[in-house]
């Protein structure tokens, strides 16, 4: 059967897009499957709170765990991210959510940015299209956001899915277009309420002046209001804290942070320089394609309208921007299409790859102030595995086969900023067993008669028999004794 040309540039497309996000999705299980450090200390937060609605499913309570997940009270964050990662947990029976099957819900979120920005870019070709999704698979921040349990990545695909509708609304107008436009957007802001800071400016200045133009801000606020409405003095009050919190940087320091950790953190320095180049390709000479300087004038849009808002939130971290930065996967896809702008992205394409894997395999050394703006710990998500547990995965075999009876803890060291951003070690013991199923009370004071187990950073206590474990992450040792034995 004859095909036109379209049809198999259409083809060759397709399947050249299914391989990316095939070899994306294996090198990040890899990954998962080498990386056993304990959770970030807000990634912590989310878990517990996708550990309540994953044992409402695990409970036989579906109605109540979508309800939940979706207008429940869950602490400072809407519920559906950690409504959707509870249904995958109990889909996999609970347990350990550090296992790699359990943390792959988290890179449906790449995948799905990848792909809306794929569709963006067909209208200029498959090989825009194409360098334009590889740019969003090889995003460090998209990636890294992908191996944890953080909204933010969910909040990705959530805004590139929006700007898809947003853009067939403009160019296929319909209350179809509308209505899932509207479903989107309230779903996203039940991701993070700062999905009205990463889409706002497009609907302003890109949404259709038409008949029933509203249409999506009345569905999405028929689905937000049942959980916005009972939470609006909370939300006054974190962003009240949020501000006491803020103070010390400069007004400079503050404006170019987000440029500065664009380079170093969001995109790397490959990746940026080929979307700084891509402007002026999109807008030269006088028979610029229309289409492809519609998109950079998109593309342009979606990053310095959101970009610009965020300097208005007052804690200023590079997960914030995430959503905005498949902006660049759309630039580049541009100044694939711009002449011999496609030599630019052959040639810069692999260096970010390269960037990409010495971030997620070696590490990669870039400056702190890309991090964070004053003196706490930086929140590193791309980085490299560390197979190390820090000892929990020991702590976990030895109470499973010791006698009934507490888990006494002591001297629990801090765990330092350079490893990981969260609690000291000992608030990890409780969480690591009860998802063992081995959940026992946890003691930091007492004598070590009193416990099953006794978990001593200082050394042997007391005439119990025992045996250190080497925790090399943290460069200590840890004793796991058993009194009685």
């Amino acid at each position: 059967m004859y095909e036109s040309p379209p049809q198999k540039g259409r083809r060759y497309s397709a399947f050249w897009a299914l391989a990316l996000l095939l070899l994306s999705l294996l090198a990040n299980l890899q990954w998962l499957a080498q990386d056993r450090i304990v959770r970030d200390g807000d990634e912590e937060g989310h878990v517990g709170a996708a550990e309540l609605l994953a044992a409402d499913w695990m409970g036989g309570r579906p109605v109540l765990a979508v309800e939940r997940s979706l207008w429940g009270d869950l602490g400072d964050y809407p519920p559906m991210y950690a409504g959707v990662v509870g249904a995958w947990w109990a889909l996999w029976g609970g347990g350990d959510p550090g296992r790699p099957l359990v943390r792959a819900v988290n890179l449906l979120w790449p995948l799905i940015t990848a792909l809306c920005v794929w569709r963006l870019l067909s209208s200029l070709g498959s090989f825009p299209a194409l360098a334009g999704m590889a740019a969003v698979l090889l995003l460090p921040l998209g990636s890294g956001l992908g191996r944890h349990f953080m909204p933010e990545g969910m909040a990705c695909a959530m805004v590139a899915l929006a700007v898809c509708l947003l853009e067939a609304c403009r160019r296929r107008p319909g209350t179809l277009p509308l209505l899932l436009l509207g479903m989107v957007l309230g779903l996203g802001f039940l991701v993070k309420q700062t999905m009205v800071i990463y889409l706002l400016p497009l609907l302003v200045l890109r949404l259709p002046r038409r008949r029933c133009s509203l249409l999506p801000v009345v569905v999405a606020g028929l689905l937000v209001l049942p959980w916005f409405l009972p939470h609006v003095w909370e939300q006054y009050s974190y962003v009240t804290s949020s501000v006491s919190r803020s103070e010390g940087p400069s007004l400079a320091r503050q404006v170019f942070f987000y440029p500065w950790s664009t380079l170093w953190v969001g995109a790397g320095v490959p990746l940026a320089l080929l979307a700084t180049l891509a402007i002026p390709a999109a807008f030269a000479g006088s028979s610029t394609n229309r289409d492809r300087r519609d998109l950079a004038v998109l593309a342009l849009q979606w990053l310095l309208g959101g970009l610009l808002l965020l300097l208005f939130v007052p804690l200023k971290y590079p997960r914030l921007m995430a959503p905005l930065l498949p902006a660049l996967g759309l630039l580049v896809g541009v100044l694939a299409h711009a002449g011999r702008g496609r030599y630019l992205v052959l040639g810069g394409l692999p260096l970010a790859a390269a960037w990409w894997v010495a971030g997620s395999w070696v590490g990669l050394t870039v400056p702190a102030s890309a991090h964070t703006l004053d003196q706490r710990c930086p929140q590193v998500w791309f980085r490299s595995p560390v197979p190390d547990s820090l000892g929990l995965d020991q702590v976990v075999a030895a109470v499973r086969g010791a006698a009934p009876g507490p888990v006494l803890v002591l001297d629990a060291p801090r765990i330092p900023c350079a490893l990981q951003s969260t609690f000291q070690w000992g608030a990890h013991v409780g969480p690591a067993l009860r998802r063992a199923g081995v959940d026992r009370e946890i003691l930091f004071k007492g004598e070590p008669s009193q416990a099953a187990v006794v978990l001593s950073w200082g050394g042997p206590v007391g005439g119990a028999q025992g045996r250190y474990v080497d925790v090399k992450a943290l460069d200590a040792r840890l004793w796991i004794g058993i009194p009685g034995d």
